[in-house]
């Protein structure tokens, strides 16, 4: 997936842009329309801006790598591009290390696998890879 069909990128992005272009934005009925406060709305147009120069910083630099496209039944039937920063790619790496750890731990039980892959599948979603629809 590209950055431009990333939400995760595009979305603050598009808020950000909005407060910084739009001087006649109407708050007051924006906030109404969301059952929020002006200042509440107000902290959601700043939390998009942070996230946007955090987004802007981590993928200052992007890597393209093949990852595989499954079909239905998970079984490999081709790959595709996409584009992951460094950020992304260590964070993956790390939750599928610490679920494979707590895996072969000799003292775990049946759950403690269920928080890594938890983390594991965020950091997926997050770097957009469950947005290709399956083959």
């Amino acid at each position: 997936m590209s950055n431009w069909e990333n939400n995760a990128i595009q979305f603050p992005r598009l808020l950000t842009e909005i407060m910084a272009t739009q001087d006649t934005l109407d708050l007051r009925a924006l906030a109404e329309s969301m059952d929020l406060s002006i200042d509440e709305v107000g902290e959601l147009f700043d939390r998009a801006n942070a996230a946007w120069e955090r987004i802007k910083a981590t993928n200052a630099a992007t890597y393209e790598i093949q990852i595989n496209r499954f079909d239905h039944e998970a079984n490999v039937v081709g790959a595709h591009a996409v584009d992951l920063s460094l950020e992304q790619i260590s964070d993956i790496v790390d939750h599928a290390r610490q679920l494979i750890l707590v895996h072969r731990s000799p003292r775990r039980s049946s759950g403690d696998t269920e928080g890594p892959l938890a983390e594991l599948e965020e950091a997926l979603e997050t770097a957009g890879l469950f947005d290709a629809p399956l083959d």
